[in-house]
């Protein structure tokens, strides 16, 4: 997804709303608002849209079962949810406290992964943004 707009001619605007889409019922799983899915001629490099998927992850991911360890508590009494730390781990991201650091990113496209939020001047080709997403999102 390395252009500056999607042109709905190659698979990237269908590859980007897949994400989109997941993103959206996850949020209204939890009543929360639909997203709209992304159109031809939308900017392919704003990175509002990845961003608001990094925060919301890590802020919700505490509204799903963790179907890893659970579903049910040890104590059989009630749904077992995730922490961020269980939840990293079954999205196999990387597993910090820290705000944004479950997710890899390059300020430069031959920089080493370092973990944090999507920036703005990051280089947002980096497949890792996108594949943390899908991993994010499938826990």
């Amino acid at each position: 997804m390395s252009w500056s707009t999607f042109t709905g001619t190659v698979q990237d605007l269908a590859m980007a709303n897949e994400l989109v889409l997941a993103y959206s019922e996850r949020r209204q799983a939890l009543g929360q608002s639909a997203i709209s899915p992304l159109s031809v001629g939308d900017n392919a490099q704003d990175k509002t849209l990845w961003l608001a998927m990094q925060n919301w992850l890590e802020s919700n991911c505490t509204s799903f079962i963790d179907h890893v360890n659970g579903p049910l508590n040890p104590a059989k009494t009630d749904f077992l949810y995730f922490t961020k730390a269980t939840w990293q781990t079954a999205a196999v991201l990387n597993v910090s406290e820290g705000d944004g650091e479950s997710f890899r990113r390059k300020v430069n496209p031959g920089d080493d992964v370092s973990y944090g939020h999507l920036a703005s001047g990051d280089y947002r080709g980096n497949t890792d943004i996108f594949e943390d997403l899908q991993k994010g999102l499938r826990a």
